[in-house]
């Protein structure tokens, strides 16, 4: 390789990471509007409604807790009574 092509191969790396280097995002820095004590209050409301986003996630907010619309024994009750009226270990029979 002679000198002008380790020349040119030079240039065209530095080049390249220059563009690189140019890609970045500056965020502006803004300053808040709310004040700690208002922040305070505000996460000690979330915690106390279970309202609080799950670590590493805080794009969403968990959905409200629902109520069953059944038992848990009337479940099994129910899962008990299928199982002596049709024979559910007959498999094949």
């Amino acid at each position: 390789m002679n000198a002008k092509q380790l020349i040119a191969v030079s240039v065209l790396a530095v080049a390249g990471s220059a563009a690189f280097a140019q890609e970045v995002t500056v965020f502006p820095d803004t300053p808040s509007v709310t004040s700690r004590e208002e922040v305070k209050a505000e996460l000690a409301r979330a915690v106390a409604e279970h309202n609080v986003p799950a670590i590493g996630d805080l794009t969403t907010v968990p959905a409200q807790p629902q109520v069953a619309a059944r038992q848990r024994e009337d479940v099994r009750a129910e899962g008990r009574a299928y199982v002596r009226s049709h024979h559910a270990n007959d498999i094949g029979a």
